[in-house]
């Protein structure tokens, strides 16, 4: 019962230095990829519902997101 206690022999110590990822504090080198959005048009569906609410359609799909 008198044995000197090491540390937390659960957790190694942790790093100096940032691992792989970004430090924090430095800009992102590349920017996320962005995707076009696709919206279903009257033209290209096919199956006719009679019971559902009419939505507005567009002739063109949806601009890409900037920023």
């Amino acid at each position: 019962h008198l044995r000197t206690k090491a540390g937390c022999p659960a957790a190694s110590p942790k790093p100096s230095r940032p691992g792989p990822g970004r430090p924090p504090g430095h800009p992102n080198r590349h920017r996320a990829a962005r995707h076009d959005v696709h919206i279903v048009t009257a033209a290209t569906s096919n199956k006719p519902n009679s019971n559902t609410k009419k939505t507005k359609t567009s002739n063109s799909p949806r601009p890409r997101r900037k920023g």
